[in-house]
């Protein structure tokens, strides 16, 4: 469960395997909730990243008013706590010219994930996007609490990110963690700035397959769930996506 590699493998064509049963098996599988639900939150999260670094580069050139001062260099910060493969950063940087822009710093608790990362997508964007920069870091989640709380907030963190996300894995937390870390994160953005974060909704169909047949059980949670982890917090919007699988919770960070 979490495993990059079965991250991976959800995003890949759905006939692997190394002969027809096993073909057969895989596609089966993939066509269950979970696996379709990752693949719709991948495509969220890539408009997530288009819609903010737009909305930074925007304030560039039109300020609204009470916007913090843009950086002299035009940069728009982005750090993804529990990155794992990153695909959404890579469809980023193939579709959109504004990923040009970007600076990703990517964290992840398991290095040959970021193994992973360093190895494939990092020369992918060198290839594609000279200009977008992409710093890893390992670190888990009790580290980066521990920083927190040893620092003052910061964790050793930037505190002016344009978006701070995690997807996947508030599914393994519980909730006075996933409240702590999200506001964390708000601390770590500037004015105007996003938190995003995901969850696997308690009325997904794949509930009995993963936890019964896989033993991969999660901490389930509502939209009306998710805006309980940290209600005093920012601006919140929480809503499910198409697939009724993912709920999605923003925390937007007014300008004054």
């Amino acid at each position: 469960a979490g495993d990059f590699q079965m991250v991976r493998m959800m995003l890949n064509e759905p006939w692997e395997g190394t002969n027809t049963f096993a073909k057969l098996v895989n596609a089966s599988a993939l066509r269950h909730d979970a696996p379709a639900a990752h693949r719709n939150r991948i495509e969220l999260l890539q408009t997530t990243l288009l819609h903010e670094t737009f909305r930074s580069l925007s304030d560039r050139f039109e300020p609204r008013q009470n916007a913090p001062p843009s950086r002299v260099d035009g940069r728009v910060k982005i750090l993804n706590i529990g990155c794992g493969p990153a695909e959404e950063v890579s469809r980023f940087a193939r579709e959109e010219t504004s990923s040009s822009h970007a600076d990703f710093c990517l964290v992840d608790f398991n290095s040959e994930t970021l193994d992973f990362v360093e190895k494939n997508l990092v020369p992918e964007v060198k290839r594609l996007r000279p200009e977008l920069r992409i710093r890893t870091e390992q670190r888990s989640v009790h580290e980066i609490l521990k920083a927190a709380e040893e620092s003052g907030n910061s964790a050793g963190f930037d505190t002016d990110y344009e978006l701070v996300y995690c997807a996947g894995l508030f599914d393994y937390l519980r909730d006075a963690t996933c409240g702590y870390l999200i506001e964390q994160f708000y601390s770590w953005v500037r004015p105007g700035g996003m938190v995003l974060v995901t969850n696997v909704t308690p009325s997904h169909s794949s509930v009995a397959m993963m936890g019964m047949v896989m033993d991969w059980n999660l901490e389930l949670r509502s939209a009306e769930d998710m805006t309980n982890l940290a209600p005093d917090v920012g601006v919140q919007r929480s809503y499910v996506d198409d697939t009724g699988v993912n709920v999605f919770l923003e925390v937007r960070k007014p300008l004054q």
